[in-house]
């Protein structure tokens, strides 16, 4: 993530989309850390200069194919030139 100066001497705000998965279909068990990794991830972003306002998390069953399309399509709305 990098914030960068353009031509008008204005800042470029730095964003954030974070995609997390802990439950699967199937036998499979639910991965409990991933708790924390949500926290860690948005506290590396906060670190990095990126607003909590620009931190955007998708999780499980919002992580479909249509609903990671969907995230990108988002993120990419909301982003500026430079």
């Amino acid at each position: 993530m990098c914030a960068l100066l353009n031509s008008t001497g204005v800042r470029a705000e730095a964003h954030a989309l974070l995609m997390f998965i802990s439950a699967y279909q199937g036998n499979v068990p639910a991965l409990k850390g991933v708790t924390f990794d949500v926290a860690n991830a948005k506290s590396i972003a906060r670190r990095i200069g990126v607003r909590e306002a620009n931190i955007t998390v998708y999780r499980d069953q919002q992580l479909t194919l249509a609903g990671i399309r969907k995230a990108f399509d988002d993120f990419y709305e909301r982003l500026e030139p430079n």
